[in-house]
């Protein structure tokens, strides 16, 4: 937030960019009152990477598929628990989106990071969890826990045989983590233009994709003509989860 605000106020002559996401560019403005600055309010240059979400449960849970999971969280007397990166993260918005929708008693337990959710995740602290596939492909890897479920339009090269939660019916809480480039509003047009040139330009070095593709990011660009429509209508889609997710944040 504090990033972002400096970003919001500068000055719009293509020297001062901000790394945004679906939280600080998407989420934000419907949780946090008094915001400091204005989500859509920022000149959009270029979309960068995607980081996919998965649905995953503990090696040990008796949870075999995403039915069996609902199943879990429907049985009276039996509440379920979910573990979450932040409150009012995309892992806990779609995390308590899939609960409501689908009448599960699921409890939701925020930790500070993705790391020690998953941790506590593999220990059966907690039941299952909307992380992105990068926080927790290292512990599928292993057999620690069992991915169930992909959020977004395409299969896991890693895991192909899991399908995604839209080819499931779950289409309400498909949805990736992403990350973007963006600058003051009312800087100049053929200035987004040459940055977003210049970003497709290292993007597409070997070594920098290569890194990036094997921390579980897709690597994806727009032009700032195409970013701007996408980054409007995610304010809006993170807007109607947050709404329907019932949570609310204090600044």
């Amino acid at each position: 937030m504090i990033g972002t605000e400096a970003v919001f106020r500068a000055a719009p002559d293509g020297h001062t960019l901000v790394l945004g996401n679906n939280q600080t560019h998407g989420t934000n403005g419907a949780l946090i009152p008094g915001l400091p600055y204005d989500p859509a309010g920022f000149a959009a240059i270029t979309l960068v990477a995607r980081a996919p979400h998965a649905l995953v449960v503990p090696a040990s849970s008796p949870a075999r598929s995403v039915a069996e999971l609902v199943e879990l969280g429907r049985r009276p007397g039996r509440g379920l628990s979910y573990a979450s990166s932040s409150a009012g993260s995309s892992s806990h918005l779609m995390s308590e989106t899939f609960a409501r929708r689908n009448g599960m008693n699921a409890t939701h337990v925020p930790y500070r990071g993705a790391a020690p959710a998953a941790q506590d995740l593999v220990a059966g602290v907690v039941d299952f969890m909307m992380a992105t596939w990068a926080s927790v492909s290292a512990l599928a890897a292993d057999g620690r826990i069992r991915a169930l479920g992909v959020g977004g339009q395409m299969r896991f090269t890693d895991i192909p045989d899991v399908p995604t939660l839209q080819e499931l019916g779950y289409d309400y809480v498909s949805g990736d983590a992403w990350f973007g480039l963006f600058a003051p509003l009312g800087t100049p047009a053929p200035v987004l233009e040459r940055i977003h040139a210049s970003t497709e330009a290292a993007l597409a070095d070997p070594v920098l994709r290569g890194r990036l593709e094997a921390a579980g990011f897709r690597i994806e660009t727009m032009p700032p003509a195409a970013f701007g429509p996408f980054h409007q209508a995610e304010v809006l889609r993170w807007a109607a989860l947050v709404r329907e997710a019932g949570v609310t944040l204090t600044n």
